[in-house]
């Protein structure tokens, strides 16, 4: 399991694959092809643009669940407008470190061509907080 407190203070990719596997690290470049929520896009790998896409879960934040018994869609709907629109200002090539694969997603951290954190973006922006693996799911306060 890779050092959550260092997966969430890195702030360049070279940080983040230390912090997620300082063993073996994996990472690939590819493109944000669909924002499926606050926590959760899907990207084509550079080296397949016409291959399939990997879904990617923000590693180390939770945002407001669309749909279940904690769903909060309102909300769900705002981060995931924020990261639409943190992407599409940007140049769409992201680097994705991978961490493990849970069920058809990839747990990993995600940085734009300019090095952003799309986790930190989310944290920063209120629209997201802090997750470590095996906490419980709670309400959002002032859920719409």
């Amino acid at each position: 399991m890779p050092d959550m407190g260092s997966l969430l203070q890195a702030s360049t990719p070279e940080e983040a694959v230390v912090a997620v596997n300082p063993e073996l690290p994996r990472y690939f470049r590819g493109k944000v092809v669909r924002i499926v929520d606050g926590d959760t896009i899907d990207v084509v790998p550079n080296d397949k643009p016409n291959g399939r896409w990997h879904r990617i879960r923000l590693a180390g934040i939770d945002t407001p669940e669309k749909r279940g018994p904690t769903a909060c869609p309102g909300m769900a709907a705002i981060a995931s407008d924020v990261l639409e629109d943190y992407i599409a200002s940007r140049d769409y090539q992201v680097q994705v470190v991978v961490d493990k694969k849970i069920g058809q997603r990839w747990l990993g951290e995600v940085f734009t061509a300019d090095d952003k954190s799309l986790r930190r973006l989310m944290l920063d922006s209120g629209q997201a907080r802090i997750y470590f693996p095996g906490a419980s799911k709670t309400e959002w306060v002032g859920c719409f």
